[in-house]
């Protein structure tokens, strides 16, 4: 067995393995269209944190594809952030345990010019039931002038489940409340989806500036 995964199989939480096998992982499409947005609308910041970020990998990409100087990844499960402390210190990439609605009296601490959200907003919306307001508040907190976050029209699905979202979860909604907090610079559908020979929207990338 790879050694660096049998030292973390014992300390296993639950999103520890999220992204799979950190020692051999290649970014994705979906990823790359984040870091290209990053580099057209935020040239010329000089740091960047990234909210819910597992064990850094994304945070890595953007350290190896920009030139901005202070990368910050930060994640509420400490497998996750030891193993990405680990892997990453080198690039000298940030690692740091955070939950961000919960502590977010901490945010000043944490505060750069441009933060992430990726794959995070539908379980905070839906099964932590926090406002959206709330959400985008706290999330405004956290940047001096841009954000990327996603909205994941499918809510919580997976392979395994059935798409089950309120009626109320819609990207008109989400869109409406981004809007109150954030000048809206861009939106893309950066990941699809076939469901039963179906084609959907899963994830959507949302770039603002804080007003």
């Amino acid at each position: 067995m790879n050694l660096f995964k049998e030292k973390y199989l014992k300390k296993r939480t639950y999103w520890a393995t999220y992204i799979g096998d950190i020692q051999n992982l290649k970014i994705t499409p979906r990823y790359q269209k984040v870091i290209d947005k990053v580099k057209k609308f935020s040239p010329n910041i000089t740091n960047f944190l990234d909210i819910a970020g597992n064990s850094g990998y994304f945070a890595n990409w953007i350290k190896e594809q920009t030139q901005i100087k202070e990368i910050i990844s930060t994640d509420y499960d400490e497998t996750a952030i030891e193993i990405g402390r680990e892997k990453f210190s080198k690039n000298k990439v940030s690692m740091f345990v955070l939950n961000f609605v919960q502590k977010v009296e901490n945010a000043q601490y944490f505060k750069c010019d441009a933060v992430c959200a990726l794959a995070i907003s539908h379980h905070i919306l839906l099964s932590e039931k926090y406002s959206i307001s709330s959400f985008f508040s706290d999330l405004k907190k956290y940047t001096n002038r841009y954000v990327y976050v996603e909205f994941c029209p499918l809510g919580l699905w997976a392979e395994t489940l059935e798409v089950n979202i309120p009626k109320y979860y819609t990207q008109q909604w989400f869109e409406e409340h981004f809007k109150i907090f954030f000048k809206l610079l861009d939106k893309e559908v950066i990941e699809k989806v076939t469901i039963n020979n179906t084609e959907f929207d899963r994830r959507i990338l949302y770039v603002g500036e804080i007003l």
